[in-house]
């Protein structure tokens, strides 16, 4: 297990395992806060998030994993670090220029999932128990997140494939 410290989320490189990763580079490099040279993508729906801040006009500066969260987990009742998705300064439909801190989830894991087996198999039972356990563990994540952008005067949301669709 590799441990992170606080500000070196950059050093967790991307991999070629399962996952749609990789290094994004901007067509407008002023627009991003932070060296273009680390900006990594850990997923599809990520990768989507940076196109489109890159290219909005709305948004003035993005930046990716600007920030890591202590909270803790309800499940091993330990402090960790929750590195934010984004950061983006934009101005709203109201011409008001706001910060947002960004979370990037795939729908079904914003909500708690539901245990629908007809049969019931160990390997169902240890799908619903990792998804409950990585819904609870997202759950006190929002939570930190949200104190932590309201206490900067910021907002907080966790945007899906539907919002980049």
């Amino acid at each position: 297990k590799k441990t992170i410290r606080m500000n070196h989320i950059k050093s967790v490189k991307p991999t070629n395992k399962n996952y749609y990763q990789g290094y994004y580079n901007p067509v407008y490099p002023e627009k991003y806060l932070g060296d273009i040279t680390s900006i990594i993508y850990r997923s599809s729906y990520e990768y989507k998030f940076m196109v489109y801040c890159d290219k909005n006009d709305k948004i003035l500066q993005w930046s990716s994993e600007p920030v890591g969260i202590k909270y803790v987990n309800p499940i091993d009742e330990k402090t960790h670090n929750y590195f934010i998705d984004f950061y983006i300064k934009i101005i709203n439909s109201n011409g008001i220029l706001e910060s947002v801190l960004i979370e990037v989830k795939p729908e079904s894991q914003i909500n708690a999932p539901i245990y629908e087996a007809k049969r019931h198999t160990l390997n169902k039972v240890k799908n619903y128990n990792y998804a409950m356990k990585m819904y609870i563990q997202n759950i006190a994540k929002w939570k930190a997140a949200k104190e932590y952008a309201e206490a900067r005067n910021m907002k907080f949301m966790v945007i899906t494939e539907k919002f980049l669709k």
